[in-house]
């Protein structure tokens, strides 16, 4: 899980950088630190406050839950927002810099992540198919003596 998060971070970071690159070209007279700040802004939702005499257990623990889920979906998006606005900042700011090997680096880590993701299936796989490289052995042999 945690790589996955940090993968997703990262590409996340290379887009970023992508789009400031972008930017820069396309447009080198602008504010980029006031541009990222009017144009990439996190809807924050607070959540409900609630009246705990008027209900009974479930929808309390109900809309505790939501709170809960809300709070933690207001932390991963506007901490992606923040990681945008940061990675438009630094390739805006870093025109030269090339890319290429994070690409590659992301491409790498993709390709680790979907092997250790198959391990566990690959074991019964590969048992699966000796098994049946046996029984294709022994109905040969015994075709073969008769």
């Amino acid at each position: 899980m945690r790589s996955l998060v940090i993968g997703i971070f990262m590409i996340i970071f290379l887009i970023g950088c992508f789009l400031g690159q972008t930017l820069e070209m396309s447009n080198p007279d602008i504010n980029i630190y006031n541009y990222t700040e009017s144009t990439l802004i996190w809807p924050y939702d607070q959540p409900q406050k609630i009246n705990v005499t008027g209900y009974d257990y479930n929808q309390v623990s109900n809309k505790r839950l939501s709170n809960l889920i809300s709070n933690g979906i207001n932390f991963f998006g506007y901490s992606m927002f923040e990681l945008t606005k940061w990675s438009v900042e630094f390739g805006y700011a870093h025109p030269e810099y090339d890319y290429n090997f994070m690409m590659n680096v992301i491409i790498w880590w993709m390709i680790i992540v979907l092997v250790l993701a198959l391990i566990p299936a690959l074991v019964p796989i590969i048992a699966l198919i000796y098994l049946i490289i046996i029984g294709i052995k022994k109905i040969y042999y015994k075709f073969r003596q008769r």
